[in-house]
Parts: structure tokens; sequence; C-alpha cells
């Protein structure tokens, strides 16, 4: 029986991936669908600070960096870990082109190209006004279009249409609870990962077995919803157990359950210490999972706590999900929970501050008076962790704060293996014809780009990327179905 067709290509998703895939759908000729559980567009990315590691690029050439390919190839695969190298390698050598050019050419600004660790150069762009920023433009991409009515939001997908060996569309409720069947030869699932969920975390992050406290700190809506559904169908996952971690999760006082965490950040002058109230990291390091959660790890029970003054806490920032992009600063968040907090503890002096947080009081003081003793001496790097000690000020007006941090989940490394044109893989290694997948849900891109120890700013990049790969493929396969 021939059913008529709601759509050439349905997106699931509206995040990067999601409206990368739409409009590179749409501009190939399809006529599009797109599906979000949300309220609105912007998915993850929205909330997300947006910046994509691309080699090689003009930005990069304006400001004198000479970068390659090859040379984030290397920096990537220096961390020794397992990633895709076929998928890296094709994203570095496309990425200057496909990716930056094509957003810079759809209105996209990055107004500075940051260096993180594990770069040999500065290659990490940032957009203007973050992941905000990027969505902010691709939205208004759609309005010029006048494509922004082809978006349903407030639907959720529940199932795939397969017949006869091949996808036919999506099973969804719509804004009203009501089952919906969408009819379309190609779908496109860029519904995010799982990082939004402890319950998904604790099942999946094998590295974080036995730890005792372990927060969600994903997009809100990552639910790890798509890995139920696709498994009804036998789609091959793999490197589930590669989540990627930031080290200073900290509870959020208003979520209820406890579950959900944000990330504090600190530019200058703060300490972490050990329940025994021992050093054991370069705080001016990212707090991210490469270097900062395999050192918190090794911690008695896993935590650590932040220690600063007053006189740190104008360079103290959050990332908060629940916060809407540009209603407040990140220092602005930073004081609300510093305020708010019972995960804060507030007191006049180190030793009633080391009595309440349960750090060991003699430990602790050491500690600070040696750091203090450092920077009254004048020494260019401490001599436990080389953490460069130019322009840092000592531990020494009251209040002092101690915030304590655990691992906090942020973003799911793994997911649903596809080939190099984004076509979903079966168990058995074939293709589901007409199924394809791309951000988050695949690891970002082919199901493990980056791996567990990725760049920073393999995220949003390759999730922009394999999105436009996802739509410029379903679209070619639709038409011709």
């Amino acid at each position: 029986m021939e059913h008529k067709r709601d759509a050439y290509v349905i997106v699931v998703g509206a995040g990067a991936a999601g409206a990368c895939a739409f409009l590179e759908a749409a501009t190939a000729g399809a006529r599009v669908i797109g599906l979000d559980a949300a309220e609105g567009f912007g998915g993850t990315a929205r909330l997300a600070g947006g910046g994509m590691c691309v080699p090689g690029t003009g930005l990069q050439a304006e400001r004198g960096i000479t970068d390659s390919a090859e040379l984030a190839f290397a920096d990537l695969a220096a961390g020794g870990h397992d990633f895709d190298r076929d998928w890296a390698r094709t994203y570095f050598e496309r990425g200057h082109a496909d990716l930056i050019d094509w957003l810079t050419g759809l209105g996209v600004t990055f107004p500075d190209i940051r260096h993180f660790e594990g770069e040999s150069v500065p290659r990490f762009h940032r957009p203007l006004n973050g992941g905000a920023g990027l969505m902010a433009v691709l939205w208004e991409r759609f309005r010029e279009r006048g494509l922004q009515s082809a978006w349903r939001f407030g639907w959720r997908l529940t199932d795939l249409i397969v017949e006869d060996g091949k996808v036919a569309g999506v099973i969804c409720r719509d804004t009203e609870g009501h089952e919906q069947r969408l009819r379309a030869p190609a779908v496109v699932i860029a519904i995010g990962g799982f990082a939004g969920s402890l319950e998904m975390i604790r099942r999946h992050a094998r590295r974080l077995e036995g730890v005792p406290q372990v927060l969600a700190g994903g997009g809100p809506g990552a639910k790890g919803e798509a890995i139920a559904i696709l498994q009804r169908h036998d789609v091959r996952f793999g490197f589930l157990d590669d989540l990627y971690c930031y080290a200073t999760g900290v509870p959020d006082y208003r979520d209820p359950t406890g579950e959900r965490g944000i990330v504090f950040r600190g530019k200058t002058g703060w300490l972490w210490l050990n329940r025994n109230g021992e050093r054991f990291h370069d705080e001016s390091q990212s707090t991210s999972g490469n270097l900062a959660v395999p050192r918190l790890l090794a911690q008695p029970d896993a935590t650590g706590w932040a220690i600063f003054d007053e006189a740190m806490v104008a360079d103290i920032g959050v990332d908060d999900h629940h916060v809407p992009p540009g209603s407040e600063t990140t220092n602005e968040a930073a004081r609300r929970h510093l305020a708010h907090s019972p995960w804060v503890i507030r007191a006049d002096t180190l030793d009633e501050l080391f009595r309440r947080a349960g750090i060991d009081g003699e430990g602790a003081a050491r500690t600070i008076a040696q750091w203090n003793g450092w920077l009254a001496g004048g020494l260019a790097h401490d001599p436990v962790t080389d953490r460069a000690l130019a322009g840092l000020s000592p531990m020494a007006k009251p209040p002092f704060y101690a915030v304590r941090f655990v691992p906090i989940g942020r973003k799911a490394m793994g997911g649903v293996q596809t080939d190099e044109h984004c076509r979903v893989l079966l168990e058995t290694g074939d293709i589901l014809p007409g199924l394809y997948a791309a951000g988050e849900v695949a690891g970002m891109a082919g199901g493990h780009i980056g791996g567990i120890k990725p760049l920073e700013g393999m995220m949003v990049g390759p999730s922009c990327f394999s999105g436009r790969i996802a739509g410029r493929e379903a679209a070619g396969f639709a038409v011709t179905a």
C-alpha cells in the first residue's frame, strides 16, 4: 500500500546538529519537517559555550596562527585514546570550509580564537555570544526563508516507522499527547545524548562506578530517549562509556532531586584541596575531563573543594543550564549560587572554613601558608604543580569560601554508529536505509569522533559538521526513494 508522504526528510532535534541538517536538506530542495520535544529552538547548543575546534582557517591566518589538519589530528592522537580516526581526519580537513566558512556565510561571527589544553596552537573558534548566538543566527536564517513554521515544538519522538527493511517515518506525541504518524523516506536523528540523565550516566559510564556522588550536567533534554528507541531496531551503539566530564560539578540548589549540577569555573586565584587539605591539580588549567577529572577521581571520595577569598569572587563563574542565555553573566550566576547554595561554605576565618567544610584543618592551613609564602617570595611557578604564579594574590581577604565539587557528566562522546555518510549502522554492520544520525546522539559525529579525550571544541563543531552531512545525504536519498 502506498502511503502519502508528509515530507521527504524528518529531522528530530532542534539543536546544532538538527538545525544544520534541516538547513542542508532544505537547501537541497527537500521538503523537511523538524520535531523537538522542547518548547522552542536551540537544544543543548543554545546553553553551551559553542566553541569549535577547527584548524587551518582564514580567521587563524588573519591572526598569524599557523595550523593544519595534520597538526590538529596529531594533537588529538597525543591523548593516547581510541577515537574514529577517519571521521576526525575528515572533520579537520574540511572543517575550515564546510563549517567555519559556511557559518560565516550565514552570518555567524567568530570574534576570538582561544587556546586550550592539548592544542599546539589556538584553534577554538567561539561564536559571538557563544552557543546562544550561534543558534540565534541559525533561527534567523530559518525565518528569512520561511522555514520556521516547519518546526513542531513540543512533539516527542516515540518510535520509528520501519517497513520492508527501511525507514518510512516516525511515530511521535504532539503537544496534546496524541499519537501522530509522520511519513517520510528519510529521517535524521539529532536528538541529543544522555548526559542530562543521572540514571543513564550511572548505567553507562563505567569509570564512574563506585564514585559516591556524580551529577548530571548535560542539556536538560539530553535524557537518552533515542537510545531506547533505536535499540528496538537493532541499531549499533558504541563507546557509551566515553562520557566527557568536568571536575567542578556542584549540585544545583534548585533541583529537588539533587541529581543535576552546575559547573563552577575560576579564572585566577582559587585553590583546589582534597579532604586532607592537599592540592592535587594546577588550578589554572581547564576543569574538563582530560586532566582535571582523572586527578579528582584519585582523591578520597572523588571530591574536592575550591577555596577562594572575597578578592577572587569577581573571577568566579558558573555554567548554569537553567538560566536563559543573556539573562545574566556567568559571574552574576556565580554570586547567586554563592549566596543561596547550601553547598557553599562561607566563613570569616580559614580555620572556621576548614572546620565547617570537613577538610583537615592542619593540612589545609599548612597548604595555604605554603601558597602564600611562595607568592610573597616571588616564585615564578609553584613547586607542586608548576602553576604560574605571576599576578596572583595571597589567600588573605575575608570572607573565605569553600565550594565542594564532584564529577559532573556533560557530553556523551559515544553513541549511534554511522558510516561516513551519517547512515546509521545496524548490529549486523549493514545500514538501515533512510535512517541518519548526527550530533551528540552519534558521539558528535560518526559515533566516536573525539573519543574520551577530545580537544576542547569537538562537541558543537562536529555536531554542526555531521548535521550538514546527514541533511544533505538524507535529502539525496529521499528524492530517489
